[in-house]
Formats: structure tokens, sequence, C-alpha cells
């Protein structure tokens, strides 16, 4: 059995595309938790992501700062697996 070690890429940008903040964590991070850190300077806008990102307490403290959120609902992606003979 192979093992397969994964990393997730957090970026934040800007209303142009420019690379404001980022972060590279181990896969098994919750998302949540970079949430604050990449959008505390934010006084207003728009933030969008996977249903990972958001619980309806972070949307609430976001509202509260006059920050929009948007998530798609997160989708179960089965792990790959591969097999060597």
């Amino acid at each position: 059995m192979e093992w397969w070690y994964g990393f997730k890429l957090h970026v934040q940008c800007d209303e142009v595309g420019r690379l404001c903040a980022f972060a590279l964590t181990t896969a098994t991070v919750d998302d949540r938790k970079l949430l604050d850190p990449l959008t505390r300077w934010l006084k207003e806008g728009i933030v969008i992501g996977d249903g990972g990102y958001l619980s309806q307490a972070k949307a609430r403290d976001l509202a509260q700062r006059g920050v929009s959120a948007h998530a798609h609902p997160q989708e179960y992606v089965p792990p790959h697996y591969s097999l060597s003979v």
C-alpha cells in the first residue's frame, strides 16, 4: 500500500486577483482555523470558499464587519488508493 501526504494552500486575493496572503497547511488542519488569520484585516468585501471554511457563527462574525461570506457545499472526495503488484 502506498501512503500519500497532503497539503492545502489557502490564498487570499484582492478584487483584481493580486495575492494578499497565503498559508500552507497539512491536509489534516481544519479549514476554519485559517479563516480568521486570512480575513482579520477585512472591513468590507466578499469571502468565497467551500463549506469547510464557514460555520454559521463565522459567517455572522464576518457579516458584523461588513464582509459577505459565500460557501459552496463541501463534497466528499474519496481517497485515492493505488495498488502495487
